[in-house]
This record gives structure tokens, C-alpha cells and sequence, in this order.
């Protein structure tokens, strides 16, 4: 059965060792007490900063017209972060801070200087400053924690704020494209070369060829060439109905010389310039429907109504046989007259023509160059106007770095600390008072061990001598007080006695 301490037994051990405990308790407590109030204190600042979508996750080409987003995913923000805290953690950035508040004011025992000439302590102290900080992202958020530690509260904060801003610049500098900004400005600079050459091209050759101002020449050789050929056609319908106006003219002069019934023949006349007139009124109408009133083929139409309609007239007129004969004679001369006319208008629509068809020829080269240099001019105008809006979106980049405007904001800036972190007055003091009550409790267990050894070692006897004493073997047996008579003296006493 084990053995159990009794309350008894713990009473009896505080009696005893009483003192012994409050040494141990008194000493262990003055030691760290000591060390606590000696001791250089550790104080630690922290500051927050949350990563925001901005530009630098944009990414925008040197060509083209369209940027592209870099966010979004888990994973991409993952990244993202850790490209952060890379930065964070970069020793250019530690440089950067210890190089602005000096390496006296940071690490005093390194150097007495601000800056050294000696590299090793500058990476010394980077190094140390390296232990003193830490940057951690927190689960499941874009928001960076930073700490750092020192034993001067105020440098805490001081330290750690000058390295968010130092950060900011920092960060700027590894998203920011100068390279691209230089490059962008060459190439505006040549597209603008290059497109005052072109407009320089395109103006020389329109003086050279004085048709060609702003318009394709091609397609106003062309329409001018329709037009034509509706006059020319126009032309060649008056020539043949006046042709065929002049062949029944002549013919009822023939008869009109010898036939006797010519009344009869001329209401037949009549009824014929009637169905010619109907004819003609009927295709006024339908020329109406594709040309305007002002057109020459309008034009045409209505002068041969007309003519029918003088035809009429006369014919109605005419009183005896001669005098329809006469009246075949005047028209007859007048159809003749138009029949010139329009055989004229003919022959110079046709050489108009011929002329028109050389030029559309000849003009064909020039129309392709022309083209050739205007398509020229705006695709380098098109580049020109590229370049310059994506050179002005970099330099309002390049603006922004200036300003340290970037997609990282500051939750919570550095304060300067109240209580150290190292050491801890309170903790400390629990600590010693239940580490000096062990001691004390050990010293007293260790003098109980001392003091019941040496009883056990006195009260140790060893047995008959008859009795073989195995090595290792110990004997034990009441101690028999001297006033007690061995054995059998009793017995002599007794029998002497008796």
C-alpha cells in the first residue's frame, strides 16, 4: 500500500524546518527581485497596416490599351502578402532605419557613432535590429502586425513608425516602373517625329496632285462617269424617237401629197400623237421616280410631250389638205433641227466619256498612294495618341510614388509602450515566492535526509558471531538496555538465590 503523507506529518515537517523555509523562501525572493530591478527593461511597440487592392495590383502594359488586374484569388493575396513581408523584412530596410536614426541611438555598445565607415557593424546592427522585429500576417485578413523591441519605450515607436514610412517608399519603389516611364517618353517623342513626317508626305502630295485635296479622286471620277452615262443614254433615247418622229413625218408628207381622204388620216395621226402622247407622260412618271424634276432626262421627256402636244394642236388646226402639209414641212424641219442637237450633245458625252475613262485610269496609282498615305498618318496617329495617354497614366503614377500614396494604410500607427515586456515585476515576484518556498522545501527535505541516515546508521548492530554476515547484509535487533542481565544470569541469580 503506497504511504500517504499525513497533514500531521506536513505540520511536523513546517515545525521543524520552519526557518529553513523562510531562508530559502527570503533568498530566492531577494535574488530575483534583485535581477529584476537591475535589469535592462525590454519595451515593445506594435503598429497595423492593411493591404489594400490599388494600382500596383493593375497591371498596365507599355503597348496596348488594356490593363489588367493581378487580385482576387485567395492564393494571389497569399502572395501578394508575402511580398510584403519579404519587404518588411528586407535588410535595405533595416539600413534604411538605422541609417536614419543612427546606430549610436539604436545599439549605443555597437558603435558611438551615427553612421560607421566600418560595413561589419552596419550589418551587425541591421542584424540586431533584424532579431527585434517581426511582421506576421494575420489568418485570413490582408492586415499586416509588426512589433519591435527595445529598451528605450520612445525609439520603440519611433523605430517602428519611421519603418511603416520607410515601407511605404519602399514598396513604391519595388512596384514602380521608371524604365517604363523613360521609355514611353523616347517613344512619344519619335511617334511624333514620325507622324510630322507623314502629315509633311501626305500634305506634299496633295500639292503635287492638286485633285487630290480630301477626297478619294477615284470615286468623284466615278460618280462623274454615271452621270455621263445617264446623259449619253438620255441622248441616245431623243435621237432615236425624233429619228422615228422624223420617218412618219416624211411618210405622211408622201401621203398627204396624193391621198384624198386626209382628214381621215389626220384624226388617225391625231389618235396616234395622243397614244404617243400617254406613252411619254407615262414614262415622265417613271423617270420622276429616280430623277429629279431638274434632270436632264426630265427635261428630255418633256420637251418630246410637248412636241407631241404642238403636234396635236397643229394637227387640230390644219384646215384643208394643204395647209397639213405645210404644217408636215415646219415640223418636219424642227424635228430635223432637234435630231442635230441632240446627235451633237451625243458625240460630246461620248468624247467627255473617253476623256473621263483616261483620267479614272491614270488616277488609279495616285488614288492607291494617297490611300496608302493617309492609312499611314492615322496608324501613326492611332500609336501617337497610345503612347502619350499611357505615358501620361505613368507619370501620374510616378506622382503618386512622390507623394507615397500607395495601397497600404496604417490601422494602428505605433504608440510608445507603458510597461515593458521584459522583465515583468509581478510575474517575477510569483515566480520567486513559489520557486523560494521549493527551496526551502528541498532544504528542509535534505536535512531530514541527513539527520534520519546517520540515526539509521547508528542504530545499525551486528549480529552473533556465529552468524555469517552476507556482504551487503545488514542485521537489525532491539538494543538490549545494560541494567538487563544477559541471559542465564537471571537464572544463576535465581538458583544462588534460592
Amino acid at each position: 500500500m503506497e504511504n500517504v503523507v499525513s497533514l500531521n506529518e506536513v505540520l511536523q515537517f513546517g515545525r521543524r524546518h520552519w526557518m529553513r523555509i523562510l531562508k530559502g523562501l527570503g533568498i530566492t525572493v531577494a535574488i530575483v527581485m534583485l535581477y529584476t530591478l537591475t535589469v535592462n527593461s525590454v519595451y515593445m511597440s506594435e503598429a497595423r497596416l492593411l493591404l489594400r487592392f490599388g494600382r500596383e495590383n493593375v497591371y498596365t502594359s507599355e503597348v496596348g490599351d488594356k490593363n489588367v488586374a493581378m487580385g482576387g484569388s485567395k492564393d494571389r493575396q497569399t502572395a501578394a502578402a508575402n511580398a510584403e513581408l519579404e519587404i518588411l523584412r528586407s535588410q535595405d530596410l533595416a539600413h534604411d532605419v538605422i541609417a536614419a536614426l543612427g546606430v549610436n541611438t539604436l545599439f549605443p555598445g555597437l558603435s558611438d557613432k551615427p553612421l560607421p565607415e566600418d560595413p561589419a557593424i552596419m550589418s551587425r546592427a541591421a542584424a540586431k535590429f533584424a532579431r527585434s522585429f517581426s511582421a506576421e500576417r494575420i489568418r485570413d485578413s490582408d492586415v499586416l502586425r509588426l512589433t519591435f523591441e527595445h529598451q528605450d519605450a520612445a525609439l520603440t515607436a519611433k523605430a517602428l513608425n519611421l519603418l511603416v514610412d520607410k515601407f511605404r517608399a519602399k514598396h513604391l519603389q519595388a512596384f514602380s516602373d521608371a524604365q517604363s516611364t523613360a521609355f514611353l517618353d523616347e517613344k512619344v517623342e519619335s511617334m511624333r517625329k514620325e507622324l510630322e513626317q507623314a502629315e509633311d508626305n501626305l500634305r506634299r502630295f496633295q500639292k503635287e496632285t492638286r485633285s487630290f485635296s480630301t477626297e478619294d479622286q477615284g470615286t468623284i471620277l466615278v460618280q462623274q462617269r454615271r452621270d455621263l452615262e445617264a446623259i449619253l443614254k438620255a441622248a441616245r433615247n431623243e435621237i432615236a424617237g425624233l429619228e422615228k418622229k422624223l420617218a412618219y413625218l416624211r411618210t405622211e408628207k408622201d401621203r398627204a401629197a396624193t391621198d384624198k381622204g386626209r382628214f381621215a388620216e389626220q384624226n388617225s395621226a391625231v389618235a396616234q400623237a395622243r397614244q404617243q402622247q400617254l406613252a411619254l407622260q407615262l414614262q415622265e412618271q417613271k423617270l420622276l421616280s429616280t430623277f429629279s424634276e431638274s434632270s436632264r432626262p426630265v427635261q428630255d421627256v418633256r420637251k418630246q410631250i410637248q412636241l407631241v402636244n404642238d403636234f396635236i394642236d397643229q394637227q387640230r388646226a390644219a384646215i384643208g389638205q394643204g395647209e397639213f402639209a405645210e404644217t408636215l414641212d415646219k415640223q418636219i424641219v424642227q424635228v430635223m433641227g432637234d435630231l442635230s442637237f441632240q446627235e451633237a450633245r451625243r458625240d460630246n458625252v461620248v468624247g467627255q466619256l473617253s476623256q473621263l475613262d483616261k483620267q479614272i485610269s491614270s488616277s488609279a496609282d495616285l488614288g492607291a498612294e494617297y490611300r496608302n498615305l493617309v492609312r499611314e498618318r492615322e496608324a501613326i496617329a492611332k500609336n501617337y495618341e497610345s503612347y502619350k495617354q499611357k505615358l501620361q497614366e505613368f507619370s501620374t503614377f510616378q506622382e503618386m510614388d512622390s507623394q507615397n500614396i500607395a495601397n497600404i494604410s496604417v490601422i494602428e500607427a505605433a504608440t510608445v509602450p507603458l510597461d515593458p515586456i521584459w522583465p515583468r515585476t509581478g510575474l517575477n515576484l510569483l515566480l520567486s515566492i513559489v520557486f523560494g518556498l521549493g527551496v526551502g522545501v528541498a532544504w528542509g527535505l535534505a536535512v531530514d535526509f541527513r539527520e534520519g541516515r546517520s540515526q539509521l546508521q547508528a542504530a545499525v548492530v551486528p549480529g552473533d558471531r556465529a552468524t555469517l554476515v552476507e556482504p551487503g547484509t545488514v542485521h537489525w535487533r532491539v538494543p538490549i538496555p545494560e541494567a538487563v542481565a544477559k541471559p542465564g544470569s537471571g537464572g544463576e541469580s535465581g538458583g544462588a538465590g534460592s
